[in-house]
């Protein structure tokens, strides 16, 4: 038996600029549609977690967003562990 992971977040809701951040639905967004796919899926989870990801590199754990480079941005999402058969 192996384990994975499946990463939830909200939709952007407007790019960041150079002084404005970008908006994200709020993490509780995030907890929904985490919800709504194990519910959908019958998944057995083992850990459920939030994580801040970056928003600035360009890494696989990574959500990307159009401009505004220059500022750290970073935004919380929902990750769920669970086994694969």
């Amino acid at each position: 038996m192996a384990i994975a992971f499946k990463d939830f977040h909200g939709r952007f809701l407007k790019d960041g600029g150079c002084i404005s951040e970008p908006g994200l639905e709020p993490v509780g967004k995030a907890v929904d549609l985490s919800n709504h796919w194990i519910a959908e899926n019958t998944v057995n989870v083992i850990n459920v977690e939030t994580v801040l990801i970056n928003l600035n590199r360009e890494t696989e754990d990574s959500l990307q967003f159009e401009g505004g480079e220059n500022r750290n941005r970073n935004a919380q999402i929902v990750r769920v562990w669970y086994f694969v058969q």
